[in-house]
């Protein structure tokens, strides 16, 4: 019953630990871009988490709840010769369903290979989740670098020593039936890894944030950098945005010229300020912008 028990904890700490860190990754993938102009009728979070977990939301007018809506949807019914689907069936956890064509709707991908994000972000969290449990395995071990050999007979009172010892108690207590001579102690000696670990987790977070197109620390000095200093060292991760940040800009010129909206994206800046030290008049993103506002994309 004992082992049975200290078996599911222990499957409840690595779920929990699971969980914890892949919804970490998933909330910093979905803080990366920022929407203009949406009307009432769109949630920019939604809009968001359809993306990067379906890889596409479909834009379209519903005349019944009044007005333009972004909702997930299933592609069916053939493509045409650009690959497009020609069936669009949309739907949402409230039950609403409706189906739309691609002559009365508009789709917007999450990237240029149409995927969504949500295989890669588990995929990271259950590395990263893996390095934690080693690094508290080994940390564990320096505190207990020992193996105890006991009789059967010995095995219950030799687990309440061990319980005590394991709970930092100043004062261990043996009873009288416990034999020295029915127990053998063996030294592990386990090698102390956990700062290397450590030093690999922090490697494997900066490769997550470069495929997102974050900057991180494996791309900056520890000294102020300007923008256009962030954009010539870190191209991998200029690369990865740019995939992501053209397919919604895309898409937002397409709704716009289907519905006559002046929505836009952009990748939020203060990501980048917060890392170089502060906002630089040198931004390289700053032209895309002026041209949002002289275009009124912007309020």
């Amino acid at each position: 019953m004992g082992n049975k028990k200290r078996f599911w904890e222990s499957e409840i700490s690595n779920s929990t630990a699971y969980y914890l860190y892949y919804t970490r990754l998933l909330e910093k993938v979905l803080a990366r871009f920022e929407w203009f102009n949406l009307p009432d009728t769109i949630d920019a979070r939604f809009l968001e988490m359809a993306l990067v977990t379906d890889g596409h939301v479909l834009f379209f007018e519903d005349e019944e709840l009044g007005g333009l809506l972004a909702l997930r949807c299933t592609l069916t019914g053939g493509f045409n010769i650009y690959n497009e689907a020609l069936r669009r069936d949309v739907f949402s956890n409230s039950g609403y369903h409706t189906v739309r064509s691609i002559n009365d709707s508009v789709l917007i991908y999450n990237n240029f290979i149409r995927n969504g994000d949500w295989m890669t972000i588990r995929n990271y969290a259950s590395r990263l989740w893996e390095y934690d449990r080693i690094i508290d395995i080994n940390v564990r071990a320096q505190k207990t670098p020992i193996l105890i050999r006991s009789t059967e007979q010995e095995k219950y009172s030799l687990l309440q020593v061990y319980q005590k010892f394991a709970g930092n108690e100043p004062l261990i207590l043996g009873s009288d039936h416990l034999s020295p001579n029915a127990l053998e102690v063996l030294r592990t000696d386990a090698p102390f890894n956990a700062p290397a670990i450590y030093a690999l987790k922090i490697q494997l977070q900066n490769e997550f944030d470069t495929y997102f197109g974050i900057l991180n620390e494996s791309e900056t000095k520890k000294e102020r950098l300007t923008n256009p200093e962030i954009a010539v060292n870190s191209g991998s991760t200029m690369a990865f945005r740019n995939n992501a940040l053209a397919m919604r800009q895309m898409g937002c010129e397409a709704v716009n010229k289907a519905y006559g909206t002046n929505i836009w994206c952009e990748y939020r800046q203060a990501q980048d300020e917060l890392l170089s030290g502060g906002a630089d008049d040198g931004n390289v993103y700053s032209r895309a912008s002026d041209d949002m506002r002289e275009s009124g994309r912007e309020d």
